[in-house]
């Protein structure tokens, strides 16, 4: 089962690096010396030797109650969760009231792999052990957001949802607890709030990939591919070393690509029929393309003489891309006069341009991703539909040229 939120070990180690020092020097002198080398030596990355010295502080004090938790720290450093989990049980008996302990017993169930729901449910009581210990102490916003991952896991999101708030209302800024409320939000189908969160965090943080690519799916999910298209490049604009993201981008750059060529092709065809319907009245002939190759050939001809005003449209949705809601208004323009003048063929030609200087701004946005993922890997997989696009794509390469 796929583990939402992190433990925060490094977090946990300071805090038992920082507290209640007295009371650590009542107790044995060297048990205390032997364990705070042990939390240096752990923080320096040396957690071999970190984990000799908690057990020779236990050694030499059997009821020092940090040092079994700290020892238990290493174990869940090195992904032993059960190791860590008898360590951290022993911490509390010796001592209750260590929430810290009672915080890393609930980690340690929480990502044991491979099990059923029960010990995420004891996870969220051991979290809410250490609220009852200390409602006002240093992990009380972790412990909230923790247990509001582990409601979200379990399939509990209204309840995930009070405990992130629980989070932030600690600490607003709580870039973790927020993106968990965004996702709770989403769970419950509630899409509006949970963009909100999530443009909330960016706000703060316009460096949150995680946040952009959630934005990417509920925009795409929504139909609304451009602003979809707009969050996919943030991601990789943001985080470079995902080959994922470049992978989705390009995915969903050739969804849209497809709808524009099939919409454009339509918005063709009637034009065409419209001119050939007044025509074939006139002189006699056929209203229809006989195949792809012939609709092809003709738009090709079309763009060759209107490349100009085509170019000039192409500059524009490359800077309306990064608009919103430009080119949505660019398009309204062109139904309403077809709407106002269903019968004229100048109405759908407008739109053919429109809709062709667009699918060829997605296409140059397409090749820069694409350029972009080959300087960064070396093998990213990206599909290669350039045969499938071929008419756009010489056309791109044509029009970006200056000729056709």
């Amino acid at each position: 089962m796929a583990r939402r939120g992190f433990g925060l070990i490094i977090l946990g180690l300071l805090y038992i690096a920082i507290m209640n020092y007295e009371a650590m020097a009542n107790g044995n002198d060297e048990a205390h010396r032997l364990y705070k080398n042990g939390v240096f030596q752990f923080m320096n990355g040396k957690y071999d030797l970190s984990c000799q010295l908690f057990k020779e502080a236990i050694s030499a004090d059997s009821t020092n109650a940090y040092a079994y938790n700290a020892l238990g720290m290493v174990f869940f450093k090195f992904r032993d969760y059960i190791g860590a989990e008898k360590y951290f049980e022993t911490a509390i008996k010796l001592d209750s009231q260590l929430a810290l302990a009672w915080y890393n017993l609930g980690n340690a169930h929480y990502y044991t792999p491979d099990h059923d729901n029960s010990l995420t449910s004891k996870a969220i009581e051991y979290w809410t052990k250490v609220l009852d210990i200390e409602p006002e102490g240093p992990l009380v916003k972790q412990a909230y957001n923790n247990i509001g991952n582990a409601n979200l896991n379990l399939g509990f999101p209204e309840n995930a949802v009070m405990a992130f708030q629980n989070a932030l209302k600690i600490d607003s800024v709580f870039t973790e607890a927020r993106f968990g409320l965004a996702q709770s939000y989403e769970a419950m189908g509630q899409l509006e709030k949970a963009t909100g969160e999530y443009q909330k965090i960016l706000i703060k943080n316009p460096m949150h990939a995680p946040s952009y690519n959630a934005l990417g799916n509920i925009f795409y999910a929504r139909g609304n591919i451009i602003s979809a298209i707009n969050s996919y490049l943030q991601v990789i604009n943001v985080d470079s070393s995902d080959c994922h993201g470049y992978r989705i981008l390009v995915t969903v750059l050739d969804v849209f690509i497809d709808n524009l060529q099939a919409t454009r092709d339509k918005a063709f065809i009637q034009a065409r029929y419209i001119n050939r319907y007044r025509d074939y009245n006139i002189f006699g002939g056929r209203t229809q393309f006989a195949s792809q190759t012939e609709l092809d050939s003709a738009l090709n001809l079309y763009r060759s003489a209107k490349k100009d005003q085509i170019l000039q449209l192409f500059h524009k949705y490359r800077d309306d891309f990064f608009q919103p809601g430009r080119i949505g208004e660019r398009l309204k323009g062109c139904l309403d006069n077809i709407r106002l003048d269903p019968n004229s063929a100048d109405a759908y030609y407008r739109y053919v341009k429109n809709l062709d200087a667009l699918c060829l701004s997605a296409f140059a946005i397409r090749l820069d991703v694409i350029a972009k993922a080959k300087k960064q890997f070396l093998s990213c997989n990206i599909p290669n539909r350039e045969n499938q696009s071929r008419n756009s794509l010489l056309a791109f390469i044509r029009l970006r040229n200056g000729n056709f």
